[in-house]
């Protein structure tokens, strides 16, 4: 079966203001994913990794991989869809 991401949730871990970064821990399928987004003028994602605290769903390895990376596209499409950051969470911390 292939991997099919549903995010669960997102939240603000960090950002940068002044140099238009972002950092979002996002939950799906079993797995936590660190997503950096770029402002500059919109935001944008740039990357993706998966926390290591369980194996990847995609190839079950438990080290560092570059799979979660084929599913940026993805992954940013259903945030965006979803409407799950928003302005108030920029502005927050």
């Amino acid at each position: 079966m292939a991997f099919q991401p549903n995010i669960l949730s997102v939240e603000l871990s960090e950002k940068n203001e002044s140099a238009g970064l972002y950092h979002f821990l996002v939950r799906f399928n079993g797995v936590t994913c660190r997503v950096f987004y770029e402002k500059n003028p919109t935001l944008k994602a740039k990357s993706i990794t998966r926390l290591l605290a369980e194996p990847c769903p995609i190839c079950k390895a438990d080290y560092y991989c570059n799979c979660m990376q084929r599913f940026l596209e993805p992954i940013e499409q259903q945030i965006n869809e979803r409407g799950l950051i928003t302005p108030e969470m920029l502005a927050a911390k």
